[in-house]
């Protein structure tokens, strides 16, 4: 089940202490928290809070924002949230070396990650020199697996690593498409349920970091806020420490029920789909739009949600994702996806690798869909955005703005646009 303890800095202690519980009467709070989207740990505990409503019972009307971690990373440090639900030690350390004020209010998971494999030549992080690993790179867990790797003695600039968003590893696992996959939960009980056969490699979490530190937990995930929303909403603290509280106890409390929930972070493609068909039927309640033609474009995050509705074959007369990813999709079923596509890539992006280019390619080909995919030489993430370079400099993330890919993506866009609204 999930490794996970709660605890708390001396100031919100005290704080909680002090708390009384809301009255019925009371309004509520509001609150915006940004988390890691499934399968992360981040993404677990929220919809456990809502469900069991622990936000209101302690005055909170708390709204969670899910972003992929490089989305999270960038809108957290520049303020445009400003708390945070997957916050780590290291990035928050990191934050504050580059001028950004932010304190960690408290901690609800202590680290916990592993490596998993079906092959029977891999059965020591050793053996992976050589061999291909599954992982997410832009994850603080994969950084603590490189640290916890070379305490080993492996030499981890042998290891190939094929990068993809969090949401892909479990399916890299049950597919058997790398040597192994670095995961962690609730991906790891997911799947678990799915695939018992597969094994996992002893990290020597405890024994590596015993030895570097001399304690045994590790700080892993927890809540941190802006400094400058902390000292202006302190009263805000305490209720939402409780809120958190209680839902790590009602797991202790309902292991079953709480790993159901697991499941239920994993499968959350749902309410994804629900709340764009919310938002398109909003559209075309409008009187200068015609219903008969609607086309979605998305950027990053938005880009991989447009694409996600072509494959489950939403009415679309075309999707146009630009620096989306591609990692996590679905499998269309052959024939399932209606809309044409155009998937404007850099070439240069970390965060979607060949091996995912290729993997999208083929499931495209396999269902016949009406596809154009563009990769701009040199082009990195975030290429069509001009505050890309100094967003980039400033929160270490490989963004860059391509001027020429920006003009030619949007070019390709309106004629792809044009025809797709034309019939052509």
């Amino acid at each position: 089940m999930f490794r996970m303890k709660t605890a708390l800095f001396a100031c919100a202690v005290a704080a909680a202490q002090a708390m009384t519980a809301a009255s019925p009467a009371q309004a509520l709070d509001k609150l915006t928290i940004v988390v890691f989207g499934p399968p992360s740990l981040g993404a677990f505990l929220p919809p456990i809070i809502k469900a069991q409503k622990f936000d209101e019972k302690n005055g909170l009307s708390i709204d969670f924002q899910q972003r992929p971690p490089t989305a999270y990373t960038s809108q957290f440090n520049s303020g445009e949230f400003q708390v945070g639900g997957s916050a780590a030690l290291l990035t928050v350390g990191l934050a504050d070396l580059r001028g950004v004020k932010v304190t960690y209010l408290f901690n609800l998971f202590d680290y916990w990650g592993t490596v998993v494999s079906s092959r029977t030549d891999v059965k020591s992080l050793k053996d992976l020199e050589g061999k291909d690993l599954a992982a997410a790179k832009a994850t603080t867990n994969f950084r603590m697996f490189e640290w916890l790797a070379k305490q080993q003695g492996v030499d981890v600039g042998k290891i190939k690593v094929l990068n993809t968003a969090p949401p892909g590893l479990v399916g890299y696992a049950l597919a058997d498409r790398a040597a192994a996959v670095q995961l962690w939960e609730p991906a790891y009980t997911i799947l678990k349920s799915k695939k018992p056969s597969i094994h996992s490699i002893d990290l020597k979490i405890n024994q590596s970091w015993k030895k570097a530190t001399g304690g045994t937990n590790i700080p892993y995930l927890g809540v941190a806020v802006h400094t400058e929303w902390a000292n202006k909403n302190a009263h805000l603290i305490p209720k939402l420490y409780a809120a958190y509280k209680a839902a790590a106890a009602w797991v202790t409390a309902h292991p079953d029920e709480a790993g159901k929930f697991a499941g239920a972070v994993r499968q959350n493609l749902p309410l994804m789909k629900a709340r764009f068909l919310s938002a398109r039927e909003f559209l075309n309640a409008q009187p200068s739009v015609d219903p008969e033609k609607n086309a979605a474009i998305g950027y990053c995050f938005g880009g991989s949600v447009v694409l996600e509705m072509a494959i489950e074959g939403v009415d679309l007369a075309g999707v146009a994702s630009f620096h989306g990813s591609l990692g996590g999709l679905s499998t269309p079923a052959k024939g399932a996806v209606k809309a044409r596509v155009l998937v404007a890539n850099g070439a240069d992006d970390p965060f979607t690798t060949a091996e995912q280019i290729a993997a999208f390619k083929t499931m495209m080909d396999a269902a016949g869909a009406d596809y154009t995919f563009i990769n701009y030489p040199g082009a990195k993430h975030s290429f069509t955005n001009p505050d890309a370079d100094e967003l980039g400099k400033k929160f270490n993330l490989p963004l860059a703005y391509n001027a020429a890919a920006d003009k030619d993506s949007w070019q390709q866009a309106t004629v792809f646009l044009r025809e797709v609204f034309s019939g052509k």
